[in-house]
């Protein structure tokens, strides 16, 4: 690249990535494991996936993620609580993508997952049947209670959670 980002840089300055601030040439991804081909210019990235495909190199083309054999996911981790979008190559639309899902999903889902991931540990100590707590699970936990959790009411499903694990096997969280 001819310029690159603070981001890039600090990287290169922290010894984690080696710059060359220069255009590509022709053998520059020679010895590379992993290719990322990001630049502006839709005839430069396909020239550098040429290449890349040609020494057999693991390849993410921003622009075409066609011409590539492996895609970077947009990530959001709200505690326990991870989404992965891909948004077909267009970075705009994944970051579109995982701010909606942050907003729609965000803090009441995800301190109902830190909830149920503590309930299903223990109930698995009391329930050593895989088949009963799986069966027990889909009844318990319904698409109307994600819809609950999600309008704020977070409390209340996991009262009635508590509810059906104490009944099931006079079980109390």
């Amino acid at each position: 690249a001819t310029k690159v980002t603070a981001t890039i840089q600090a990287l290169s300055e922290e010894r984690k990535c080696k710059i060359l601030l220069r255009e590509y040439r022709q053998g520059d991804v020679q010895k590379a494991f992993m290719v990322i081909a990001a630049t502006d210019n839709s005839s430069v990235n396909a020239a550098v996936a040429a290449e890349a495909t040609h020494n057999n190199c693991l390849l993410n083309v921003i622009d075409n993620p066609s011409l590539g054999n492996f895609a970077v996911l947009g990530t959001l981790r709200l505690g326990l609580l991870s989404f992965s979008v891909f948004g077909g190559g267009n970075p705009l639309l994944t970051r579109l993508l995982l701010k909606d899902l942050e907003q729609r999903y965000g803090v009441s889902l995800s301190a109902f997952v830190e909830f149920l991931t503590s309930a299903r540990a223990q109930f698995k100590q009391v329930e050593p049947d895989a088949q009963h707590r799986t069966a027990f699970w889909r009844k318990t936990l319904t698409s109307e209670q994600l819809e609950c959790i999600l309008q704020g009411q977070v409390e209340e499903v996991k009262e009635s959670i508590k509810h059906f694990l104490f009944f099931h096997n006079s079980y109390e969280i």
